[in-house]
């Protein structure tokens, strides 16, 4: 069998990009398969949860500052994308905010201009379906996948693309049927129609590389609704399916982690939120050689001379960013601290750690540092003095993970 080697980096204010292992209990052995068969490499841009909206509303702003160049920030990424000429550009959900048919049908004419070069492909995210039926997302989005689809699943927007070069990409919608419902599913029948997509990649010898918006692992402080619904039986069936990699988004955070069952594995990569810092999409290469994953960051500040602009965030938008997000988690300790009763010295030692802790992670580089920050006196003192809140439990989860390993990469071994 081909060895595939893969290297591959939420929370509203964006937690980012580490590694974690996790052991499960064993699975049921895969079935034997062909050796996998490429046809050449392949080239995936990837990335998910543009939030793409027209109308500013001031509270969303405030979560992700970002958001007021939002438009802006796409239109940069496409383009740098569309430059690249990947094989596929591959967006997991979450391409609108509101969720209403105006910003959808903008979305979408931003996408046909891609898609006149690079073959853009899509799914749904819950905020895609808040305000249009899964037949209208269906028909505002039919030329980007749906049209093209090898295989579709009558009962979702689930479908399957195999590519000329022996990789069944399989695009999953992973959302409730409750409109805008932020929850995660997967129906009997859509499991039953991936089982035998599965089959079939097996007895070809495709590589099956798995998409949806929810996540399928429980990444450090996720939340219930991040996770799809009866994730433990979809994984098992990805482990029998010979599925080592699985993408999604949702979290508005890039994040790696790999779940083993007996000596099966399967790794996820949750893609990071393009507007919020680091401003990053993802890049899958597929050759003989194996799959890598890596992160880009979008160049907004090029794109924006190019369009002539002068808006000076724009310009400089590295450091206008880096500092939105610090403000962002400034925010997030005023409200934390408020009522803990500490020394000036003390508080300055927390917010240094937070602050440290928060930027490295969101780098995917918290390994280098994580034993620094873990006998940093402002760890001490969170662990001592801290507020019991989700932003304590954060840190001591992040920290005593003695597992940390680079978040914007990583290599696994089929």
């Amino acid at each position: 069998m081909l060895k595939i080697r893969i290297k591959l980096l939420g929370l509203a204010l964006c937690l980012t990009a580490c590694t974690a292992v996790r052991s499960a209990q064993p699975a049921p052995s895969p079935k034997p398969a062909l050796p996998i068969t490429l046809n050449g490499s392949l080239t995936l841009l990837c990335s998910s949860d543009l939030h793409y909206q027209s109308e500013r509303l001031q509270s969303q702003v405030s979560v992700v500052p970002q958001m007021i160049y939002n438009e802006a920030i796409t239109a940069a990424m496409l383009a740098q994308m569309q430059e690249a000429q990947p094989d596929r550009i591959i967006l997991t959900g979450d391409l609108v905010n509101q969720g209403d048919e105006q910003d959808h049908q903008k979305m979408a004419a931003m996408l046909r201009k891609v898609n006149e070069t690079v073959p853009v492909r899509v799914i749904p995210g819950n905020h895609d379906l808040a305000m249009v039926t899964r037949g209208e997302f269906a028909n505002l989005y039919h030329e980007f996948g749906y049209d093209q689809a090898y295989s579709r699943d009558p009962d979702s927007l689930s479908y399957a693309e195999l590519t000329d070069a022996g990789v069944l990409l399989v695009l999953l919608d992973t959302n409730s049927e409750r409109p805008g419902g932020s929850e995660g599913t997967l129906s009997d029948a859509t499991l039953k129609w991936l089982q035998d997509l599965g089959e079939q990649a097996r007895q070809s010898g495709w590589l099956m590389l798995t998409f949806s918006h929810h996540n399928l692992l429980d990444h450090t402080v996720t939340a219930s609704s991040d996770i799809v619904a009866a994730a433990d039986t979809v994984k098992v069936l990805l482990e029998q399916l010979n599925v080592k990699t699985h993408i999604s988004g949702h979290r508005h955070t890039g994040h790696i982690q790999t779940d083993t069952a007996g000596a099966q594995s399967l790794t996820e990569i949750v893609l990071p939120m393009p507007i919020a810092w680091p401003n990053t999409y993802g890049r899958v290469q597929i050759s003989m050689e194996g799959l890598d994953y890596t992160q880009e960051t979008i160049d907004v500040a090029a794109w924006a001379q190019t369009q002539g602009l002068a808006n000076p965030d724009l310009l400089d938008f590295p450091a206008y960013s880096v500092q939105a997000q610090r403000q962002v988690n400034q925010s997030t300790l005023d409200s934390t601290l408020k009522n803990a009763e500490l020394t000036p010295e003390q508080r300055q030692l927390m917010e240094e750690v937070f602050q440290r802790t928060m930027f490295s992670y969101r780098q995917g580089q918290l390994d280098q540092i994580r034993a620094e920050l873990l006998a940093h006196p402002g760890y001490q003192a969170w662990q001592a003095l801290g507020p019991d809140t989700i932003w304590k439990r954060w840190l001591q989860a992040l920290l005593t993970n003695e597992e940390q390993s680079p978040g914007d990469h990583i290599h696994v071994e089929y």
